[in-house]
């Protein structure tokens, strides 16, 4: 699933083209940590469908960058976490935790696993309208929500799982 998900970075990655950014040294580690949390503890969908979610949130928050700081210091690392929303799940206490890929992906998954519980009269597409707001409700940024997950289901149409398993 690393090599998928390195896949996907790719294909974001190069809807921006530039310059190799300075932190491109660290995409395998957040490969390795999306995949792992994904396998850990998947969204309704499936380990897929949650790999390609956590690595569309972490392109559009900080285009893979695990120092990023959001929301005028409030949120942290690759998926924009912030410290208030994260301060009662563990291992998400610290900016040091929310900047590692590993620890960071753990987090933000956890918060989406809430974010489609609390939004769960809405469809799967909208299911992310907490997460994205702010933990502010479910009415708030649906058309985020509905993006990202269409992103993520577009990246899975376009490579899916099993074709990169089979074309090692």
């Amino acid at each position: 699933m690393v090599t998928w998900i390195l896949m996907l970075m790719t294909a974001l990655r190069l809807t921006e083209p530039g310059p190799e950014v300075d932190w491109s040294s660290t995409y395998e580690d957040t490969a390795n940590g999306i995949a792992a949390a994904a396998h850990a503890d998947p969204l309704p969908g499936g380990e897929e469908f949650t790999g390609a979610l956590l690595t569309v949130q972490a392109w559009q928050e900080s285009r893979f960058k695990p120092t990023e700081v959001h929301d005028h210091g409030a949120g942290h690392g690759e998926w924009g976490v912030h410290l208030e929303t994260s301060r009662d799940i563990e291992g998400c206490k610290t900016v040091e935790d929310l900047e590692d890929p590993a620890r960071g992906a753990v987090c933000a998954l956890r918060l989406m696993h809430t974010s489609f519980r609390i939004c769960k009269q809405h469809p799967v597409v909208e299911r992310l309208a907490w997460f994205a707001f702010g933990s502010s409700g479910c009415e708030h940024r649906l058309d985020l929500s509905r993006y990202r997950v269409g992103l993520a289901k577009k990246l899975i149409a376009d490579h899916p799982l099993s074709q990169s398993l089979t074309s090692r």
